[in-house]
């Protein structure tokens, strides 16, 4: 009866270091854990947008999404590699965007713009100011200046202007 009192004891005693390891084991798996650098983690990307205009990279500032989640990129920097004059009268925050004959005004601080003098149209947007660059949102480019865009997987914005939109 003792001896088998001692084998219950110590089968007891063996599961329960049995339970007890498998409860440690598992305690430590991570699914998020990086074990390699050669493992993709399943963290989400945050993308570091940059800008490139008629399959030429764009030097600009950083193109960002704003709280509502729109895509806003450098007004001056995009115009002007599009082949558009700018023109800024500070004192009313009027921006003026001239190329041959197009005409485009807007202000910097409002909802809106002027095509060659039609009545002032919506982006859904207004600009936002940052260090003295004019950041607009991205619709811009088809809404206004008929071109189109495309944002890559890895951030890049592919712009194109009203000739090459078709590319």
């Amino acid at each position: 009866y003792i001896i088998m009192k001692k084998r219950i004891f110590a089968a007891f005693v063996a599961a329960a270091m049995l339970v007890t390891a498998a409860v440690s084991v598992s305690a430590e798996y991570d699914p998020n854990k990086l074990i390699s650098p050669n493992v993709v983690s399943t963290k989400m990307l945050v993308p570091q947008f940059k800008i490139n205009v008629n399959n030429e990279d764009m030097e600009a500032p950083a193109p960002f999404e704003n709280e509502e989640g729109t895509l806003m990129i450098p007004l001056r920097a995009l115009t002007e590699k599009l082949g558009f004059e700018v023109q800024w009268i500070g004192e009313t925050g009027t921006i003026i965007l001239v190329k041959g004959p197009v005409y485009i005004t807007m202000s910097a601080f409002e909802d809106g713009y002027t095509f060659s003098k039609t009545a002032p149209m919506l982006l859904g947007t207004k600009p936002i100011l940052i260090d003295g660059v004019t950041f607009i949102p991205v619709n811009f480019v088809t809404d206004v200046l008929k071109g189109a865009y495309k944002i890559e997987m890895d951030g890049t914005i592919k712009i194109y202007d009203e000739e090459n939109s078709n590319i």
